[in-house]
């Protein structure tokens, strides 16, 4: 396994990035600061069990996921025109910041679920 300290960085900085959080957020959130949280991110840090279960607890994960190294399964849409038509449109935004591809996909759930789709 890859330096074990880049790996778990890695998984933290993922999972942050899923729930859309800045560093300083979840520094805020875990009581450590927003440079310490980047130095675990990018395995220059050894943080102890107690920052890395004060990390889980900000990113409302358990401990145990942070360490959970095996990759995610893709379930396989019947439609493959639907996914590679999703890609293509994945594609033209990638110009755009993902801050607000973020913004607009939640306001298009939104519109959808006023709508009465789910």
């Amino acid at each position: 396994m890859d330096n074990i300290k880049k790996v778990v960085g890695q998984k933290i900085r993922n999972i942050r990035k899923e729930k859309g959080l800045t560093q300083e957020e979840l520094g805020n959130l875990c009581g450590l600061s927003y440079k310490f949280i980047s130095d675990v991110e990018r395995g220059k840090q050894n943080p102890s069990l107690d920052s890395l279960a004060s990390i889980a607890k900000g990113l409302n994960v358990q401990l145990s996921t942070l360490f959970d190294f095996q990759e995610p399964q893709i379930k396989q849409n019947p439609s493959s025109d639907f996914c590679s038509s999703n890609v293509t449109i994945l594609k033209e935004l990638s110009h755009y910041k993902p801050k607000h591809i973020k913004k607009a996909l939640k306001t298009a759930l939104v519109i959808l679920k006023e709508l009465g789709y789910k």
